[in-house]
């Protein structure tokens, strides 16, 4: 039972240290009190003598006895500020000990962790003149966040270009004729780039190489006739690419030629229609000559 109503409270602290939740004051955590005495006054421990532990004045909560002898503990309750905070311990009868106690404030909440997109795949390019075409998938992880752009650099130069998803290509200029290149990609989201991709294939640039000139045979008009000439593809095969009106793109066509000692070469076809053709070799493009319809 109660015997004395006068002493000294001493705050033992938490059994966790750390406040869960979210702001100042958060509850969960569990305090302890030690009731000791002053060498005048003297306690009966009984585990029945603090009813329950009052924070800042106010807010009170139901002591339950223990960890130890003349010890209480309560669950701190939420709303409590930051720092200093008065702990009392509530006696039978209403008599009161004060102690402080200092509440750890949680801190902003962590944020939430974000990750940029993975890697492109299978980047392929096609050289051209001083440039070079490139193309690739689209990252299968795209991190937190829409991808937004694309950027592909080249080895050797470090040179770029750069193009707004959903595109899947970009070209690659001012590239040295006759110089070998590979080329890396990589996407952007908003929480930054990605890694780049592995290297492309390797392409040279080579210069315009092969010039044709088109037009209906004037002896027969049922034919088109392109003759062409090369500067460095003596003895190799030239392919023709040939479209139509209404197709939108141009597909390989029959009569592949090979390249006359003097440089040159000639190809014809039987069509009455509009026609564009150019001729392939390699990576190596000629121009595009339009053939009006018969």
């Amino acid at each position: 039972m109660y015997v004395a109503a006068s002493g000294q409270l001493k705050v033992v602290g938490l059994v966790s240290p750390v406040l869960s939740g979210s702001g100042p004051g958060a509850a969960g955590a569990t305090v302890t009190v030690s009731v000791t005495s002053s060498p005048t006054v003297a306690y009966a421990f009984d585990s029945d003598m603090v009813t329950h532990l009052r924070f800042n004045g106010a807010s009170s909560v139901t002591a339950s006895p223990g960890p130890g002898p003349g010890q209480w503990s309560a669950i701190l309750p939420s709303g409590l500020p930051a720092g200093s905070v008065t702990v009392e311990a509530v006696f039978e009868g209403g008599t009161a000990l004060a102690g402080t106690y200092t509440v750890q404030s949680s801190g902003p909440p962590t944020p939430t962790p974000v990750y940029p997109p993975g890697a492109p795949t299978d980047v392929k390019a096609t050289a051209g003149s001083g440039e070079a075409t490139v193309s690739w998938t689209a990252p299968s992880y795209i991190g937190s966040y829409a991808i937004t752009d694309y950027q592909v650099t080249s080895t050797p130069g470090s040179k770029s270009c750069l193009v707004n998803a959903p595109a899947l290509s970009c070209t690659v200029t001012g590239l040295t004729d006759g110089t070998s290149y590979t080329f890396e990609a990589r996407a952007l989201n908003g929480a930054g780039w990605g890694a780049y991709s592995t290297p492309s294939n390797a392409v040279t640039p080579i210069g315009k190489s092969i010039l044709i000139t088109g037009s209906r045979d004037t002896s027969d008009t049922r034919y088109i006739r392109v003759q062409g000439t090369t500067t460095d593809l003596v003895g190799k095969q030239v392919t023709p690419y040939v479209r139509f009106p209404g197709q939108t793109t141009h597909t390989a066509g029959t009569g592949i030629q090979t390249v006359a000692a003097d440089g040159t070469f000639t190809w014809q076809r039987k069509t009455g229609k509009k026609t564009y053709v150019y001729f392939v070799h390699g990576q190596t493009q000629s121009n595009t000559v339009t053939i009006p319809a018969r």
